[in-house]
């Protein structure tokens, strides 16, 4: 590494550095059993669409399928409140995070999401200790993948946008807006097959602490 040079490592938050779909897996158990759905929870992640659906529109469904009697807007705060308290991140990944600090990188996350929302899951997962910078998509009001939020996640990190990688679960918000401003990147793929044909990340990784140790071991190859 240079001297000098502050290298920026971006991470998306959820289904990069937490596995969001396990948490939804867990939430969706404790779910069923409680309503008596006799482990039906294939319906539930259905209409969760890996958190893209709305939650109005996902609890308006899980309260008409099951005739639940509190209103939608009542189910949809439960949720903001009781969910992120289910995050977790993974003692391998805050070690490799840590690496990556300790060599001199600055490291922040940027998320897309409800500010009140995604800061809780940051919080419960342990991850704010863990990193030099946030940035929320609603607390911004700029999302992934506009330039302006990796911009902004650059400035607030103390480091230069390049040379900076960003790692990522999502094709669009995080692979194609960090290419889309020079930044390395590296696709989360957890078990799934890159579905883009017009562009590809520069690296692919299962989990984050192997997408973190790529990052790093890139870093040492090209300087």
């Amino acid at each position: 590494m240079d001297n000098g040079r502050v290298p920026l490592l971006l991470c998306d938050l959820d289904d990069t550095l937490v596995d969001r779909g396990r948490i939804f897996d867990t939430w969706a158990a404790e779910f069923a059993q409680m309503h008596g759905l006799n482990g039906d929870m294939a319906w539930l992640a259905a209409l969760d669409g890996r958190g893209i659906t709305p939650r109005e529109d996902f609890w308006a469904a899980v309260k008409g399928r099951l005739g639940l009697a509190q209103p939608v807007d009542d189910l949809v705060a439960a949720w903001r409140v009781d969910f992120p308290t289910l995050y977790r991140c993974e003692q391998s990944v805050l070690d490799q995070l840590s690496e990556a600090r300790a060599r001199g990188w600055s490291v922040g996350v940027v998320t897309n999401g409800d500010a009140e929302v995604q800061a809780s899951k940051l919080a419960a997962a342990g991850l704010v200790a863990a990193v030099d910078s946030i940035c929320i998509s609603g607390a911004e009001g700029v999302r992934k993948p506009d330039p302006r939020i990796f911009a902004l996640a650059a400035e607030r990190a103390g480091a230069p946008l390049r040379p900076g990688w960003m790692i990522g679960d999502n094709p669009e918000a995080d692979i194609a807006g960090a290419r889309g401003v020079g930044l390395g990147t590296v696709w989360l793929s957890r078990g799934r097959t890159w579905p883009v044909a017009d562009f590809e990340p520069d690296h692919q990784a299962a989990d984050p602490a192997a997408a973190i140790r790529c990052v790093l071991e890139a870093e040492m190859i090209t300087t």
